[in-house]
């Protein structure tokens, strides 16, 4: 593996902070991010994951890897949950959780992956990021909005959230071998696209308006103690375990399940937390901290398991 190669990845991911500082002079002009994130929520997500629906080919042989991600998802979120109640008494607490949860596996991951690893990989890959998406829409919305509404009410917003609906008709469409037209091919493309890039922005209108006198830094590394000790530690387990024991899959699903591993907070962290009013600001900052470690971490990775063979 060549050092170009190995800063590749990296490289593919400067966009992304463009768009962040696109956000952050938008949010000094008095740009405001609940507008941005209504139109991502009921529009252009879910667009974007009717696409993922009827262009994902299911494998039996890979079919438990999304329930895998999600039951991991759900597990972090309610452990975090427990955890930041005997720490705050306040609706930070919900978003703590939904962070130690969620994961950048798309806009931050999926370019990593496409770079180092085959066709077949980039689609187990997708495949199993859908686990953590729908986490974010499910159990992690209720978690979200359960800060701001009883429980009939928050069951009642998470099934008006239109994502996995979606998700599940483009699924359906699939099976059923429908396609969608080739002339509308990139009206959905660029809506996946359009995701990223909304959602990025709206990570720097939240950076634009805070001051370092409102971080909280014990939420910060609260959250990125999940997603860069408990989710690798686990994660690395199993790994371990099918590349010597069980033999499941091959090497190269499990190398990408360790860069999975190692995804920093989803950019859906400060779209949720916009939407629902609760400290948007330090969901940003946790993004961002969170993928400046993953671009140190992840590049060394990838040379470690591909180069030495683990």
């Amino acid at each position: 593996m060549k050092i170009l190669d190995l800063l590749s990845a990296d490289l593919k991911l400067v966009p992304l902070y463009v768009f962040v500082f696109v956000g952050f002079l938008a949010g000094k002009l008095k740009v405001e991010g609940r507008s941005i994130v209504i139109i991502l929520i009921f529009l252009i997500t879910p667009i974007a994951f009717f696409n993922i629906g009827i262009n994902t080919a299911v494998k039996t042989h890979y079919i438990i890897l999304p329930f895998l991600s999600f039951f991991l998802s759900v597990t972090l979120c309610l452990s975090y949950l427990f955890i930041s109640r005997k720490i705050w008494d306040d609706k930070i607490r919900n978003l703590a959780a939904f962070s130690a949860g969620s994961g950048n596996s798309f806009s931050f991951g999926l370019p990593i992956i496409i770079t180092f690893f085959n066709r077949e990989v980039v689609g187990v890959y997708t495949l199993t990021a859908m686990g953590i998406f729908a986490y974010e829409y499910t159990v992690g919305a209720y978690i979200m909005i359960r800060s701001n509404y009883d429980i009939k009410q928050s069951l009642k917003r998470v099934l008006k959230l239109p994502m996995m609906h979606t998700f599940a008709l483009g699924l359906i469409l699939h099976k059923l071998g429908i396609q969608i037209p080739a002339n509308m091919k990139s009206f959905f493309d660029n809506a996946q696209g359009c995701y990223v890039a909304l959602g990025l922005i709206t990570i720097g209108i939240s950076l634009s308006n805070l001051s370092s006198s409102k971080i909280d830094w014990k939420f910060v590394w609260i959250v990125l103690s999940a997603k860069f000790i408990i989710s690798p530690l686990i994660i690395s387990i199993l790994v371990f375990l099918d590349l010597t024991y069980w033999h499941f899959y091959p090497k190269e699903i499990n190398y990408a399940m360790l860069v999975l591993a190692f995804m920093p907070p989803s950019i859906n962290t400060v779209i949720s937390a916009t939407m629902n009013n609760n400290s948007y600001e330090h969901a940003a900052v946790s993004v961002m901290i969170g993928v400046v470690i993953a671009m140190v971490i992840i590049p060394f990775l990838l040379f470690f398991v591909l180069q030495a063979h683990f």
